[in-house]
């Protein structure tokens, strides 16, 4: 027994060749029929001409105060409210310090809401007047 025999007997088998592996069952096919595959647009950069959401926030600035003057949304709540003719002033005076704001800056957002405190604010203001000459000259 040479050493010819003596590696032929240490030698392990070779490992019998893998069939090729078949890919993983697809869970949409069967009673629904196969379900289309969809693209995902932004793998291909067909929305790269977008400006980022904090420069261009969308339809959620109607809905959010996402870059709205704090006097402004201030003066808003203060508009509301001056149907009690007491808020009146102050909803005309944050929403003149609003519209300032926003003019002076291409920082801040929120005319509508500026405007609708000014114009509330002036209404009110206006009652708050004629309430107080009434009470004083009757």
């Amino acid at each position: 027994m040479g050493q010819d025999d003596h590696d032929r007997r240490n030698q392990e088998p070779a490992p019998p060749p893998r069939a090729p592996q078949s890919p993983p069952p697809n869970l949409y096919d069967g009673q629904y029929g196969k379900q289309p595959s969809v693209p995902n647009p932004y793998a291909s950069g067909q929305y790269s001409h977008q400006r980022p959401a904090e420069q261009d926030p969308g339809f959620l600035k109607y809905v959010l105060p996402i870059r709205t003057s704090p006097w402004a949304i201030l003066s808003s709540y203060l508009g509301l409210v001056s149907v009690l003719l007491v808020f009146a002033p102050f909803a005309l005076i944050t929403g003149i310090l609003a519209l300032n704001q926003i003019n002076n800056s291409d920082k801040w957002d929120g005319k509508g809401r500026a405007w609708f405190g000014v114009v509330m604010g002036a209404l009110g203001t206006i009652g708050l007047i004629v309430v107080i000459a009434m009470r004083s000259g009757g």
